[in-house]
């Protein structure tokens, strides 16, 4: 049995180890996303976000937000399905009872995503802003009671975590807190000490837990239990250095850990240095464009307040100390200041200017500005508003280029968060028995599953082997002209199938291969059968010319003159 004060030992390592990262982190939350969660520091519930003193310019908060946006649309697109499930194996890939159980999985899968209460497009959003910020995103898919998934984004700043040799995060120590009455509600009497002890008084005061999962050292997929699970789970009461032991339908409170065969928490990371665990994310990676554009923005507001309210330059006589402040100079506008001229019509107060230029800070901050906006994905679908006359061949290669910039991007999140995510969702709805038994021919096969994204992504990525083709076919139609044969080399049916999945026609819309046979064979039952009925009449003529010529079998000739 594992010791409480041991993974709290390993849990004040890991946050030792993250001290510079929490630091980075928090520096980046006041000026980029001053709504997100802390780290070294706690606010009040309520209080004010964004009266940080130093935030003077928000393009990058809102630029945060517009990057979420961009990435749900690339990635995970409401009201569309930007994934499927197909058999891992090439000679199920046409089998029917194969095609057809995963895309009833699939379909499940949206239906539950879909699911009033489940959360998930919500939550995601959130974790979009994250990895935009801090570079990591958290996501907590859980069963829902009554059936289904709740999912839940877990703030970056209450998760440490532990790679594999391979450099995938394969361990969560995550804090959380609950009230004593929510503690109790979750835990009922297997609740620790700080929770028991104060219900009835305070029951609205909260008490901090830690949930630590990590992989099981004596997992034995033979056995049924926790011990036959990939990740042994913990929760332990940090006041009370207790764990909080599971409840076993047959066998009582164990004093053992729970488990899961998939791990509960799914962290991506933007981007990742090699010799560093955690994601570095577009605000991080220019931060000083983000500090600069906030020192610039504070000193044109300077400016233009000293434009506004001008310091005064008199002369050294004393004059604005003699006179009283109520009928003294007033700078207000439309106000009428009599005895402020001398004699020769001069102003005895005249503003201070410094020269400063207002129209090359705003170039300067333009300039920041642009670099945020780039960083954030922000101007990856403004093209064709900023270049309304833009051709279709121009269009096509800003979208071949556009799908080239996110590639990266979108390949680590499709692995590391979606992949892993999937694999999350059929664990628990197999467990909740919201599957369908696979067929016969998947068991014996023993196949797997493989996932096909077809976001607005993916198609971005086809994009140049899509104008491959294209360039192809220019180049054929020509040959095809002095020899029809040409005709005979590219696959013409294999190419439609290809550019209609390409551009992300939906499934439905598109003939099977077995469906294109039974269509053609169709076809060509009804031209043979028309060719039969156009050749009667010229069967018949020739029948009775060699009728009159005497031909015809005997037979034959008393049938045609019956």
């Amino acid at each position: 049995m594992a010791d409480p004060n041991a993974l709290i030992k390993e849990w004040d390592l890991l946050k030792s180890q993250r001290f510079n990262w929490d630091s980075h982190w928090q520096r980046v939350h006041d000026i980029v996303w001053p709504d997100g969660g802390e780290f070294t520091r706690e606010r009040s519930p309520g209080e004010r976000r964004t009266s940080n003193p130093q935030l003077y310019d928000m393009t990058n908060v809102l630029a945060i937000e517009s990057f979420a946006a961009v990435m749900e649309s690339l990635l995970t697109p409401r009201n569309q399905i930007w994934h499927r499930l197909k058999p891992s194996l090439p000679e199920l890939a046409e089998v029917h009872e194969a095609k057809e159980y995963f895309e009833e999985l699939t379909r499940i899968l949206f239906a539950v995503r879909n699911r009033p209460g489940s959360g998930f497009y919500d939550q995601k959003h959130e974790g979009y802003k994250s990895l935009g910020a801090y570079g990591n995103d958290c996501l907590n898919p859980a069963p829902m009671k009554g059936g289904g998934i709740s999912y839940r984004y877990v703030h970056v700043g209450a998760v440490w975590v532990e790679t594999d040799d391979r450099g995938r995060i394969d361990t969560i120590f995550y804090k959380f807190k609950l009230s004593r009455k929510a503690a109790f509600q979750k835990w009922g009497d297997r609740s620790p000490k700080c929770v028991m002890d104060k219900l009835e008084a305070k029951p609205y005061e909260d008490c901090e837990f830690l949930h630590v999962v990590k992989p099981r050292k004596d997992f034995d997929p033979r056995l049924i239990g926790p011990k036959g699970m990939k990740w042994e789970s913990w929760e332990v009461s940090i006041k009370d250095r207790e764990f909080i032991f599971i409840r076993d339908a047959l066998r009582g409170t164990l004093e053992e850990s729970g488990g899961f065969d998939t791990i509960p928490y799914i962290y991506s990371r933007f981007t990742v240095n090699p010799a560093e665990k955690h994601g570095r994310g577009p605000a991080m990676l220019i931060l000083p464009d983000n500090e600069s554009l906030q020192e610039m923005s504070r000193s044109q507001l300077l400016a233009g307040q000293m434009a506004a309210e001008p310091p005064l330059l008199t002369q050294d006589d004393g004059l604005l100390a003699q006179v009283d402040a109520d009928e003294g100079l007033t700078l207000q506008p439309g106000a009428l200041n009599s005895g402020w001229l001398d004699q020769f019509g001069k102003p005895r107060a005249v503003a201070f200017d410094n020269g400063y230029k207002h129209t090359l800070t705003e170039d300067m901050l333009a300039q920041k500005r642009d670099v945020i906006n780039q960083a954030h994905l922000v101007t990856l679908f403004q093209i064709l508003v900023d270049n309304p006359q833009m051709t279709a061949t121009e269009a096509l290669l800003r979208a071949q280029e556009k799908g080239q910039l996110i590639t990266p991007t979108v390949g680590r999140q499709q692995d590391e968060m979606l992949g892993r995510m999937i694999e999350r969702e059929l664990d628990i709805l197999e467990q909740q028995g919201l599957l369908p038994p696979p067929p016969q021919v998947l068991v014996e096969a023993e196949g797997e599953y493989d996932i096909v994204y077809e976001s607005a992504a993916t198609r971005l990525q086809k994009e140049e082997e899509i104008q491959a083709v294209r360039a192809a076919y220019a180049d054929i139609i020509p040959l095809m002209e002095l020899d029809p044969t040409v005709a005979s080399v590219p696959k013409i049916h294999e190419t439609a199938r290809f550019l209609l999945e390409a551009r992300g026609v939906p499934a439905r819309l598109i003939n099977s291969e077995e469906e294109v046979r039974e269509e053609l064979a169709a076809e060509a039952e009804v031209s043979q059968e028309e060719q039969a009925i156009d050749a009667i009449p010229g069967m018949a003529r020739a029948a009775k010319d060699l009728q009159s010529a005497n031909l015809l079998p005997q037979q034959t000739q008393q049938a045609a003159a019956g």
